[in-house]
């Protein structure tokens, strides 16, 4: 086993692609809310006002 050659390395071969793409694509979709029991809706987000918890007592995460 001492006089045996180690196989050489060959690199795997890579290609590099470019791609450009022509304006904006996406631009022109027209998103409208469906508003169907069958496929959902679209609700905006709301902020959570509610939240009234004071973190100064610092005994907030002790059981």
């Amino acid at each position: 086993m001492k006089n045996q050659k180690q196989k050489e390395y060959e690199t795997p071969q890579t290609t590099f692609v470019e791609v450009e793409l022509e304006g904006n694509f996406c631009a022109s979709a027209d998103v409208q809310n469906p508003n169907d029991e069958k496929t959902g809706q679209i609700e905006s987000h709301k902020v959570n006002t509610d939240f009234d918890f004071d973190f100064a007592d610092q005994t907030w995460d002790q059981q």
